[in-house]
């Protein structure tokens, strides 16, 4: 017996609900994980890419 002018909300089960919890913490997970990668290859990488001055021998 709602009152005039207020809604029911949908029912949702709970195992959807602990579905939708699981999926986002996963993705937030994963997305720092992607980040932290990307940051750790930066710092590791020293330019990847050889110059041909790189090999002449310095007289």
């Amino acid at each position: 017996m709602a009152e005039e002018g207020t809604q029911q909300l949908p029912y949702v089960r709970e195992t959807v609900l602990k579905k939708r919890k699981v999926n986002k913490d996963w993705a937030v997970k994963n997305r720092e994980r992607k980040a932290a990668k990307r940051q750790q290859r930066r710092r590791r990488d020293d330019g990847g890419i050889k110059r041909p001055e790189d090999y002449l021998i310095q007289v």
